[in-house]
C-alpha cells in the first residue's frame, strides 16, 4: 500500500512512518520542520527507504510534488492546546496550519481519490460539559461518580438527567464542577451523553467552547467527513488522547509526560494547573505504535462498505474513533520508572561529570560559547552557524544534539554516553563547525 504522511518528521508522523514501512508499505511524506528537533528524523527515515520532502501542506505546489498514493495520514498540525491565545502562535496562524492546511490535503485526496485519516484530538469535546462532570476520588485519583441515577428527560432535550451527590471525597467540590448546586446533600443536574465510568465516548458533546485549538481540529473533522461524502473517498477521524513516548519534544502545553520526566531529571518544580492542585487528575497515555494495527484495519476497509454508519445510539458516525492508552502503556511507564529509581539514581553524578567534561571541551572550540552546566544537559551557542544545520550534519556522524534556537543547541549525557563518547563528540563538533564556518 502507498501511504503519504504529512508532518512525517514530528513525533507521531515519524513513529507511524517507521512502523508502517516495516510492514512493507511504501511510505513517503513531507514536513515544514517548524518543530525544533524535527530535522533529526530525516536521515533515520530515509535510511528505511522512506521518501521525505521539505514542504508545507498549506502550499498546493508542495503537495503536488508528492507521488500518487492510496491513503493520506494527516499528522501535520500545531499540537498545543494553548496555541492562538498565548505568546506564541497567533489565532489566524493556528487556523491557517490546522484548518487551511487540512483543506489543501483534502483537495489532494479528492484529486487522486486517496483515502484520508485525520489524526485529531480529545480536545474537541465541550469544555462546559467537561467542567460540569461529577467525580469522586478513589485511591487518590478522580473518576466519574459511580451510582448516578440516570433517566432520559424530554424536558432536557433528550439528555440524561442525573440525581446524586456531586461532591468529591471529603465533601470538597472539585474546582472544575462549579455549576451544580447542592440541596440537602443531593444534587440534580444534566449529564452530557457519552459519559460513563470508563470516561468520555465519541458521543460526548462537541459544542463550543472547545479552545481555539480544539475548534480548529473539530472544523477539520467536519470538513473531512463532508469531502469524503461529496467526492467519494474514505475518511477516518481518530481522536487521540495524550500521545507520548521516546523521541517526543515535550513541553508544558504539549507532550506533558515527556515534560514531566524531563523536569524530574532536572530537579525542576512542577505545578498543578486547575483541579485544585490536588494531583488527582487522571489521563491516559498512548504510544503512536499502538495505533498501527488500527490504521491497518482502517485502510483495508472496503471503500464501498465505508459509508455513513452510526453507532448504536444513532448519534455518532462509526468513522469517528476515540483512542487512548490503557494498562499496556501504564505498565511500560511504571516499569521504566521503577528501573530508573532502582538503577539510575547513582548514575546522576556520572552523567553530570560527563556534562562538565563536554562543556569544558566545547569551551575550547572556536565559534562556541558554553552556558553554565548544572545538570546533565549542556547548552551552547554558535557565533555564525545555524543550529539546525550543525545538528543535521552531526546526526549523520552519529552525534545527536537538539537545536533549541536559531544558534543555540542542547546536548544531553546519559547512561549510553561515556568519557570516550564525549571526546569523540567534541572532536566531531570542532571539525564539523570548522568546515561549516
Amino acid at each position: 500500500m502507498k501511504i503519504l504522511i504529512t508532518g512525517i518528521c514530528g513525533f507521531t508522523g515519524s513513529t507511524l512512518a517507521r512502523e508502517l514501512a516495516k510492514e512493507g508499505n511504501e511510505v513517503c511524506g513531507l514536513d515544514n520542520f517548524l518543530r525544533e528537533g524535527s530535522r533529526g528524523n530525516v536521515e533515520p527515515l530515509r535510511k528505511l527507504g522512506i521518501r521525505v520532502e521539505e514542504g508545507d501542506i498549506r502550499n498546493e505546489a508542495d503537495l503536488a510534488k508528492m507521488p500518487k498514493v492510496d491513503w493520506v495520514l494527516d499528522c501535520a498540525a500545531e499540537p498545543s492546546v494553548l496555541a492562538g491565545v498565548g505568546s506564541g502562535m497567533g489565532s489566524y496562524e493556528l487556523m491557517d496550519h490546522n484548518l487551511i492546511g487540512t483543506i489543501r490535503v483534502l483537495e489532494l485526496c479528492k484529486k487522486i481519490q486517496a483515502g484520508f485519516v485525520l489524526m485529531s484530538t480529545s480536545r474537541v469535546y465541550a469544555v462546559t460539559g467537561l467542567s460540569n462532570l461529577k467525580v469522586e476520588v478513589v485511591k487518590g485519583a478522580y473518576r466519574p461518580r459511580l451510582g448516578l441515577r440516570l433517566r432520559l428527560s424530554k424536558a432536557a432535550g433528550g439528555r440524561l438527567q442525573a440525581t446524586g451527590n456531586a461532591k468529591a471525597e471529603g465533601g470538597k467540590r472539585p474546582s472544575f464542577a462549579p455549576n451544580l448546586t447542592d440541596s440537602g446533600g443531593a444534587t440534580e443536574g444534566l449529564v452530557e451523553r457519552g459519559l460513563s465510568t470508563k470516561g468520555i465516548s465519541e458521543s460526548f458533546s462537541t459544542e463550543p467552547p472547545l479552545s481555539l485549538y480544539g475548534t480548529s481540529k473539530r472544523c477539520a473533522e467536519l470538513l473531512a467527513m463532508e469531502y469524503g461524502e461529496a467526492f467519494g473517498f474514505p475518511v477516518w477521524i481518530n481522536r487521540c488522547g495524550v500521545l507520548a513516548g521516546k523521541g517526543q519534544f515535550g513541553k508544558a502545553d504539549q507532550g506533558i509526560f515527556s515534560y514531566w520526566i524531563r523536569s524530574w531529571r532536572e530537579n525542576r518544580p512542577l505545578r498543578y494547573i486547575g483541579f485544585e492542585g490536588t494531583g488527582a487528575q487522571v489521563r491516559d497515555c498512548l504510544h503512536p505504535v499502538d495505533l498501527v494495527p488500527v490504521l491497518k484495519k482502517q485502510m483495508e476497509t472496503d471503500r464501498l462498505r465505508l459509508r455513513l454508519r452510526l453507532r448504536d445510539d444513532e448519534s455518532v458516525d462509526l468513522r469517528i474513533c476515540n483512542f487512548g492508552g490503557g494498562m499496556r502503556q501504564v505498565g511500560i511507564m511504571a516499569a521504566g520508572a521503577l528501573y530508573g529509581l532502582k538503577h539510575h539514581r547513582q548514575r546522576l553524578a556520572a552523567d553530570h561529570a560527563h556534562a562538565q567534561q563536554l562543556a569544558m571541551g566545547l569551551s575550547r572550540v572556536p565559534g562556541i560559547r558554553c552556558e553554565a552546566v548544572e545538570t546533565n544537559m549542556v547548552y551552547f551557542n554558535l557565533e555564525s552557524v545555524s543550529a539546525s544545520r550543525l545538528a543535521e550534519v552531526l546526526h549523520e556522524k552519529n552525534v545527536r544534539v537538539l537545536p533549541v534556537g536559531e544558534q543555540r543547541i542542547r546536548a544531553v549525557t546519559s547512561l549510553a554516553v561515556d568519557s570516550e563518547d564525549i571526546r569523540y563528540g567534541v572532536e566531531v563538533i570542532e571539525e564539523t563547525l570548522g568546515r561549516l564556518m
